[in-house]
C-alpha cells in the first residue's frame, strides 16, 4: 500500500463509478456508493439483523473524520474508535 500511495496520480481519472469515486470525501452527494443518502436506508434495512444503532455511529464517525490526515485505509481515528467501541461486545 505505501508504494501506491507514493505514486503520483496528477493526470490521473477523476473520480467516476468506473473507481468507486475514489478520493471523494465520505458523505459526497455525487452519484456514490457511499452517499449519505443511500447508506442510511441500507442501514435501516439491516435492522434487527445487525444493531442499525452500531453501524450508524460508525458511519457518522466516518462523515466527522477528518480527510486527508490518514495515509492507510482504516486508519481515520474517530472511525476506529467507533469500530472498536461497537465490536467489542461481539
Amino acid at each position: 500500500m505505501s508504494a501506491l500511495q507514493r505514486i503520483d496520480a496528477t493526470g490521473g481519472p477523476g473520480p467516476s463509478w468506473s473507481n468507486a469515486f475514489r478520493g471523494v470525501p465520505m458523505g459526497d452527494e455525487r452519484d456514490s456508493v457511499a452517499v449519505d443518502a443511500r447508506v442510511r436506508p441500507k442501514i435501516e434495512a439491516l435492522r434487527g439483523i445487525v444493531d442499525a444503532g452500531a453501524v450508524t455511529a460508525v458511519w457518522e464517525a466516518a462523515l466527522a473524520a477528518p480527510t486527508g490526515t490518514a495515509r492507510r485505509c482504516g486508519s481515520r481515528p474517530a472511525v476506529k474508535d467507533a469500530v472498536t467501541k461497537y465490536t467489542r461486545a461481539y
